[in-house]
């Protein structure tokens, strides 16, 4: 379930990883566009959920940390959710340390996730939803390929974008816009 980019090593989460991912939860700043900071047990029930579907059977949700590939450093986590097990599409999230931003890294990050599962997975399709505030998302997004989606306003909690990207558009896209 690893794989790697350029520069990063993408790794299923580990219980060693407790302390970082629980004070991505709890950061102000890093949740202030997805939702209320977690307080501390709150993150570290999300962590002890994430950890067990990461070894589970059936498909619910991965989730993978992000680190440096030289120097072994934290740099965040990524993972895929299915709303069903079996669903042949997922959702994407990504979370970084605020001092990874401007690199370059969720791109790199989530272009290695999308190929794993593309590839590997061997999903359909993956489902983005954020903030239509989060510029930061939308930007990397739409480079990656990911296409606006009407949503049903009416039956969500907040005011949320949807972008999917499709296994074909994903391989019918030039080579220049990949990390691998």
């Amino acid at each position: 379930m690893e794989f790697q980019t350029k520069r990063l090593i993408c790794r299923p989460l580990l219980e060693s990883d407790r302390d970082n991912y629980c004070a991505l939860y709890m950061d102000k700043k890093i949740m202030r566009k997805i939702v209320a900071p977690f307080n501390r047990e709150k993150s570290e029930q999300h962590f002890n959920s994430a950890l067990i579907q990461n070894n589970s059977p059936s498909l619910t949700r991965l989730t993978w940390v992000i680190e440096n590939k030289d120097s072994g450093q934290f740099i965040g986590v990524q993972g895929l959710q299915w709303l069903s097990p079996g669903d042949k599409q997922a959702d994407l999230g990504i979370m970084i340390i605020p001092n990874a931003n401007g690199k370059n890294i969720p791109r790199e990050a989530l272009t290695g996730v999308i190929e794993y599962a593309f590839d590997n997975i061997r999903l359909d399709a993956i489902r983005a939803s954020f903030q239509p505030s989060h510029y930061a998302s939308l930007r990397i997004v739409r480079r990656l390929g990911f296409v606006e989606q009407p949503i049903k306003k009416a039956a969500l909690d907040k005011n949320v974008s949807l972008y999917v990207l499709s296994k074909e558009k994903w391989y019918n896209q030039t080579s220049t816009k990949k990390f691998n």
